[in-house]
């Protein structure tokens, strides 16, 4: 278990080392970045949900678990014949101060990117009311923007006057 002083920064790192998330439960709330080869491409970010409870504030990361995965598995079809699925991850053990309940924040880092996921414990029935994920992006980040099929703008990252319909195709500045 990791005590309250060790708990306000956590680092993590891809298997080849070039991308770093940082994550931190500075003033109870869960904030995070990521780096890739030293230059940051997320800047700092919330991370949170509004479920039958707010998990918004007073969070605190009360424990970590470590491991890594690196197998090779076969589709049954596709471009590949295997894929490998090498990463290293985090189970990290979120508190909420006032309800006392707990939610883990599972992490992937693979070379080739990042992966979060909330896991939700027990079995209680839950709605999720809102979300609180934030992607802040360093300026100078644009995306191939659509607001329909095969319709594609190149624009930055702000002023849009509708959402974008497709995945969303990003790229960073240098």
């Amino acid at each position: 278990n990791l005590s309250a002083m060790e708990a306000k920064k956590v680092k993590m790192k891809s298997p080849d080392g070039k991308y770093e998330l940082t994550l931190s439960d500075d003033e109870g709330q869960l904030i995070y970045s990521l780096d890739w080869e030293k230059k940051r491409i997320i800047q700092p970010s919330r991370l949170g949900l509004q479920l039958n409870e707010d998990w918004k504030e007073g969070l605190s990361i009360q424990d970590i678990k470590t491991s890594k995965q690196d197998i090779t598995w076969s589709p049954p079809y596709g471009e590949r014949k295997t894929i490998r699925d090498y990463f290293n991850a985090w189970t990290v053990v979120i508190d909420q101060k006032e309800s006392k309940l707990k939610i883990n924040l599972d992490f992937r880092l693979y070379n080739e990117g990042v992966a979060i996921r909330y896991q939700f414990l027990g079995n209680r029935y839950l709605t999720i009311k809102d979300e609180y994920t934030e992607f802040s992006f360093v300026e100078g980040t644009k995306a191939y923007y659509s607001t329909r099929e095969q319709a594609y703008e190149y624009l930055p990252l702000k002023n849009w006057q509708e959402e974008s319909e497709r995945p969303l195709l990003l790229t960073l500045p240098n």
